[in-house]
């Protein structure tokens, strides 16, 4: 499940996300403050108790496996600790001048 924090976007975010909310895979808060510690705080206080894993990500971040396994399998290996820290990589252009055409 997905829950989703919107702090003041201005697209088209409720149409796309119209068909995961009525199948249940997404709630949708509004949140009016800009902190992201206090998002996360309200997050922890309220699912908490509907999640074994709960992840902090940005819309713009994502996680992948170098082995392509899914985040699921992944998680199997750490049943019995109660925190993963996950590192950044940053990818840069990769020498494009301009954005491609697809997705990342």
């Amino acid at each position: 499940h997905f829950y989703l924090y919107n702090d003041n976007s201005s697209d088209n975010y409720e149409e796309v996300l119209a068909p995961w909310i009525q199948k249940g895979l997404v709630t949708l808060i509004p949140w009016a403050e800009k902190s992201q510690g206090s998002a996360y705080k309200h997050c922890i206080r309220h699912y908490r108790q509907q999640a074994r894993w709960i992840a902090f990500i940005d819309l713009d971040e994502f996680l992948f496996s170098p082995k392509n396994d899914s985040v699921v399998e992944v998680l199997k290996d750490y049943e019995d600790v109660s925190a993963i820290f996950v590192y950044w990589v940053l990818f840069g252009s990769s020498g494009h001048q301009s954005r491609p055409t697809g997705s990342v």
